[in-house]
């Protein structure tokens, strides 16, 4: 490569990463997020609950168990909503 190639080369990447930084950065997405909550959550029926369990660990992965709270009889009491699959062991990054 020539040097005037390299340097226009390098000059159009330099552009290109700056526009990048400054088109995330200026995202009106980030400040306006909210937090979206339902009403009711259906709970899912204990027969549900163990077929999904039975899936999870069928593909050799664990389930993790979504719960919310329901208020019966004046009390607040955890349900299951969602069973999700999640990898067997954990991952740790530092």
């Amino acid at each position: 490569m020539t040097p005037k190639i390299m340097k226009s080369s390098i000059a159009v990447g330099i552009a290109a990463v700056t526009v990048g930084i400054t088109g995330c950065a200026s995202s009106p997405y980030g400040s306006e997020s909210k937090l979206v909550v339902q009403k009711r959550a259906q709970a899912m029926s204990r027969q549900e609950v163990i077929n999904a369990v039975q899936d999870c660990e069928a593909a050799k992965m664990r389930p993790i168990l979504i719960m919310a709270k329901r208020r019966v009889n004046d009390w607040d009491t955890d349900v299951i909503i969602d069973v999700t699959c999640g990898p067997r062991t954990q991952t740790y990054y530092f």
